[in-house]
């Protein structure tokens, strides 16, 4: 009988890469060869932008789901050592075994996420704490697929949701690849299953219970945020040379209320590479960009070809001298090498569209550099503040205006950056935003528990 590697395995998959190869019975997930080891490369390149690779180790406190067997197979192929730790240990033995590892980086699955934030402080190495299929969404990829196709996933989708949410339960909102297309065919769904007509999903269509400028407002925050920021050190936005990564809503409307400001945003960015146009992106280029985008779904090379501005496959903006970098695109997208390119290049301040868009080494250099830093827990706050306030109209029955419902986001940002200036503010006039943010929340939070008393 021959040995059974890993090199056979691979063999193997490339042999029938279109037969079932993975059924996690825990979820239901279902995955060919090819499908499973194509989620196994997009496993490993997650690892090196975590700086994990090579003869790295990684720890995984995890069940033995599909995800975890993604990890270790892309700890096979070289991204890293694996480094599996055993679900029924107690904390304290768990803290043991990391401590006396070189791992700086753990995965954790939901059903253990209670003892890795127990842990995490035990752990002085720990830089990364990921958990494993956080953020409730899909492995659904929508590129290539006809409206057709992505309205039936949109419906299969909601066929298991609509159980968990509810106006007064939980109210979904959109994300990456999920706008107001495919928000409404889940939302008509929805109605026809429950057979009532609630504000149960954020980012709906105006036709039926949408809010005016909820897809934007995001991208607006964040812009309002860094405003914020520097106002409050005597400076404005006006004339400065702008990054902006993504090309999606955050993106784009960040590229406008930029423009509107008279900030001059030079940089978009999609999966592919990004554009670098050094005259500015106009309002003219701005409306073509939005109709590539939203229209013809198409990729961001296209901009380069249009207007004759240089595109880098495959590169993040972040090499590009500027004033202000706004991240738009997804998490952990400027590493500690990014960062410093960009502090090196004059950059003086950093506001976060995206959830999460800087690693832990580039949040240390922005702070050590002591540049404005608006963390993405405020300064990506506008779309939920929005969403808010259309459960607000939905509940109410009625509609605002663009213009009321824009002073309503500015307050709410301001309202945030005070907040933030009231808990991160040091002796020497310097403001630690991302410490007055955790303490603000964590005072928001507290509060609210104590008042609930002993539940």
């Amino acid at each position: 009988m021959s040995e059974l590697n890993f090199g056979r395995i691979l063999r193997h998959a490339e042999r029938y890469r279109d037969e079932l190869a993975v059924h996690d019975l825990g979820n239901g997930h279902r995955a060919t060869d090819g499908e499973h080891f194509e989620r196994v490369g997009r496993v490993c390149e997650a690892l090196a932008a975590l700086g994990v690779r090579g003869n790295s180790p990684f720890a995984v406190l995890s069940g033995a789901g599909h995800h975890y067997i993604e990890l270790w197979r892309a700890g096979l192929v070289g991204s890293g050592l694996i480094n599996p730790l055993n679900t029924r240990l107690a904390a304290d033995e768990i803290v043991y075994i990391l401590n006396d590892s070189d791992a700086e980086v753990l995965f954790v699955d939901a059903a253990n996420a209670a003892t890795a934030l127990e842990i995490r402080a035990r752990v002085p190495r720990l830089r990364q704490l990921i958990q494993i299929g956080a953020k409730g969404g899909s492995d659904f990829d929508p590129k290539g697929k006809s409206d057709r196709e992505i309205m039936r996933f949109c419906q299969s989708f909601m066929a298991e949701l609509h159980r968990h949410i509810g106006a007064n339960t939980d109210v979904p909102a959109g994300d990456i690849g999920v706008g107001s297309r495919e928000i409404s065919y889940m939302f008509g769904h929805y109605k026809r299953l429950e057979n009532e007509f609630t504000g149960v999903l954020t980012g709906k269509m105006l036709e039926f219970g949408g809010s005016e400028i909820r897809a934007e407002a995001t991208g607006y925050g964040t812009v309002y945020f860094m405003e914020d920021m520097l106002r409050h050190q005597g400076q404005s936005i006006e004339g400065k040379t702008c990054l902006v990564s993504g090309s999606g809503n955050v993106a784009l409307y960040a590229v406008e209320k930029l423009i509107q400001h008279g900030a001059k945003p030079v940089t978009v960015s999609d999966s592919s590479g990004f554009v670098h146009d050094p005259d500015g992106i106009d309002k003219v280029k701005l409306a073509w960009l939005k109709k590539m985008k939203e229209v013809r779904h198409g990729r961001i090379k296209e901009y380069a070809d249009e207007f004759g501005v240089e595109f880098f496959a495959g590169q993040r903006p972040w090499s590009v001298p500027c004033d202000l970098a706004f991240p738009c695109a997804t998490q952990n997208e400027i590493s500690r090498e990014d960062a410093q390119t960009l502090v090196s290049n004059g950059c003086i301040g950093v506001s976060e569209g995206a959830n999460m868009p800087s690693d832990a080494g580039a949040i240390d250099t922005y702070l050590d550099a002591r540049i404005f830093y608006g963390p993405a827990k405020a300064a990506n706050a506008g779309g939920v503040a929005v969403s808010g306030l259309e459960m607000a109209q939905n509940s109410l029955r009625m509609s605002w205006s663009r213009e009321e419902l824009n002073d309503h986001l500015g307050d709410i940002m301001r309202a945030i950056h005070d907040r933030c200036l009231a808990h991160g503010t040091e002796p020497d006039g310097y403001v630690n935003y991302l410490r007055g943010a955790n303490i603000a929340g964590f005072i928001k939070v507290a509060d609210a528990l104590l008042a609930y008393g002993v539940v």
